[in-house]
């Protein structure tokens, strides 16, 4: 028993040896292959405040991990975050297409005092609420890849989320657009 032991060790040991150049490229080519698959799988992380056909939806609401902001209408309106089964009320504001992207809701209010609505940014908890864009039109906003994405005077715009780079996307007057997917084009219904 012993010495079928031993030669099988041996014979494992010689084939290692024989194949060793062989080994090694398959370990590497494994390391790269686990690699480029976590990096696909951890790529468009945060990368889309909200789904397309949500915000089409009225951006109602929005998911990240096991957190979900939602908007409620009427009696007790605002924005609430539903996380471990237990509500909680972030903000007071009757809220539009709603986008969490890289710990910051964004979305469309109406400013009660100037009627207009503009585009509010604020921390995920509630705190540090900044209005982001004044007198925008009131569709949809889309958050891309550290762009938003919203209207003007009919006028489809993008911006980046530090408020740098204001760039007009088009003369015409646009009725829908959708940006799913930070690598994917612009397409727009005129």
């Amino acid at each position: 028993m012993k010495n079928k032991s031993l030669m099988l060790l041996l014979k494992l040991k010689e084939y290692m040896i024989k194949y060793k150049k062989y080994l090694i490229i398959a370990l590497i080519a494994i390391i790269i292959f686990i690699s480029i698959l976590i990096l696909i799988l951890n790529s468009n992380k945060n990368k889309i405040g909200n789904s397309v056909s949500n915000l089409y939806n009225g951006g109602i609401a929005t998911v990240e991990g096991n957190k979900v902001y939602y908007i409620k209408y009427g009696e007790n309106a605002g924005i609430y975050r539903l996380k471990n089964k237990k509500d909680k009320k972030i903000t007071d504001e009757t809220a539009y297409f709603l986008n969490l992207y890289k710990g910051y809701i964004y979305y469309v209010e109406l400013n009660e005092k100037t009627s207009e609505f503009n585009i509010i940014k604020m921390e995920e908890n509630g705190k540090k609420k900044e209005t982001f864009i004044k007198n925008v039109d009131p569709q949809m906003i889309t958050v891309v890849d550290n762009w938003v994405f919203y209207f003007q005077n009919d006028k489809l715009y993008k911006i980046r989320t530090s408020k740098k780079d204001k760039i007009k996307i088009t003369e015409e007057n646009i009725l829908n657009y959708a940006k799913m997917h930070p690598e994917s084009t612009l397409s727009a219904d005129q």
